[in-house]
């Protein structure tokens, strides 16, 4: 799931003026408070102003991921003399970090289109959100999940269990693309969701579908690429029929919080835990799905779509 820490601060280590900043699983590369690359799958990229060209005049333009723009790929990321030189000469060129609220002159982020404040702003709501009665998944698991997506190029994803539409406006911010329809029925969510997605202008990508799921997915049509289940985990079983049926093949549904009682089940949710295992064992015998249980967050069941 993205390039491990050590990975990331290994590539830098010992370059002066330099920090790494997590986001999303992956790293963004920062030279006297200006972002001149990414680390992302264990390489480094930086962005293709003219001093960059010139330094690495024979390295590839490739995009470090579905959806995002070219970059100058970094072979000899060892040489550290040579970056510390490299993000100097670049320096000059890079525009300066952005936080104001100003719609234009943005400094674009890695994995999403919008610009550092609508990074920043998720953030700081998701963390709010963890607060809470009904925390929002867990980032290993949201990084795992877009990343996922972009490499399948999902673009159409559903969410069951929208909450207050943060994860939704993940996915549409790191998949310009791509299309979102989200399911709640509490109506208190339904009116943050609606209010979090127009702040963030995604409003025109994200389909909000209010009511039960129970009721609404075997009225469903049309195929999707992703589909995150984060609902009532008492329903899982329930609406695993429809998601089957709503997955294209090669496609990917996620289920959240698997293993939550992993380290031992408390008598007044016996029911539950015995839902969730039966929900497991559906999936692992399931001839149509390939199935593999992560431990992030909560725990994560990743079924693909076997392809007929």
């Amino acid at each position: 799931m993205g390039t491990p820490k050590n990975v990331a601060e290994e590539l830098v280590a010992g370059i002066a003026d330099v920090r790494i900043r997590a986001m999303m699983g992956e790293w963004i590369v920062y030279f006297r408070e200006k972002m001149v690359g990414t680390i992302e799958n264990g390489h480094l990229f930086v962005t293709p102003v003219p001093a960059g060209r010139a330094m690495l005049a024979e390295a590839d333009m490739l995009s470090p991921h579905a959806g995002a723009k070219p970059r100058l790929l970094v072979e000899n990321a060892s040489d550290k003399a040579f970056l510390y030189a490299l993000f100097a000469a670049m320096w000059e060129e890079l525009p300066a970090r952005n936080r104001s609220k100003k719609k234009n002159g943005g400094q674009c982020l890695p994995f999403f289109t919008g610009y550092d404040m609508k990074e920043e702003k998720l953030a700081a709501l998701r963390a709010r959100e963890k607060e809470g009665r009904d925390p929002t998944c867990a980032d290993e698991t949201l990084a795992f999940m877009l990343k996922t997506a972009r490499e399948i190029g999902a673009e159409r994803i559903l969410e069951i269990g929208a909450g207050k539409g943060l994860t939704s406006i993940a996915f549409a911010l790191a998949l310009p693309d791509a299309q979102v329809a989200a399911i709640e029925r509490d109506a208190e969510r339904i009116a943050a969701a609606r209010e979090n997605f127009a702040a963030f202008g995604v409003s025109e990508r994200v389909r909000l579908i209010e009511g039960d799921a129970a009721e609404i997915l075997p009225c469903m049509e049309g195929a999707y690429d992703l589909i995150f289940l984060d609902a009532a985990k008492v329903q899982y079983r329930r609406f695993l029929p429809d998601c089957k049926r709503l997955l294209k093949e090669g496609g990917v549904l996620f289920s959240d919080d698997v293993l939550l009682f992993e380290e031992g089940v408390p008598k007044k949710r016996k029911m539950l835990a015995a839902h969730i295992a039966e929900y497991l064992g559906l999936l692992s015998s399931d001839a149509d799905l390939s199935t593999e249980i992560l431990r992030l967050g909560m725990g994560l069941a990743v079924s693909r779509k076997v392809k007929a």
